[in-house]
């Protein structure tokens, strides 16, 4: 089973490297199709919309939309 703190911490620092460089806090976050992977990408950004640090829009095969909350975004920033 892979472990979903590790896609949480790549969608956010994708998320924020995003930012960054685009100053959007929107950005597209892509995995690979694997089912396993699939599973724990979503338990990923479940756990991170519950908690308040990101918003998705769309998701697609291999892909989602991700936005980044206020609190998300002065959350990475402090860190």
């Amino acid at each position: 089973m892979l472990n979903t703190a590790t896609f949480e911490k790549d969608i956010l620092r994708k998320s924020y490297k995003n930012y960054v460089e685009t100053n959007s806090l929107t950005s597209i976050y892509t995995f690979k199709t694997e089912p396993e992977i699939q599973g724990a990408v979503r338990n990923a950004i479940k756990s991170l919309c519950d908690d308040g640090y990101i918003e998705t829009s769309k998701m697609g095969l291999g892909m989602v939309y991700v936005t980044l909350t206020p609190y998300g975004l002065s959350s990475l920033e402090d860190n």
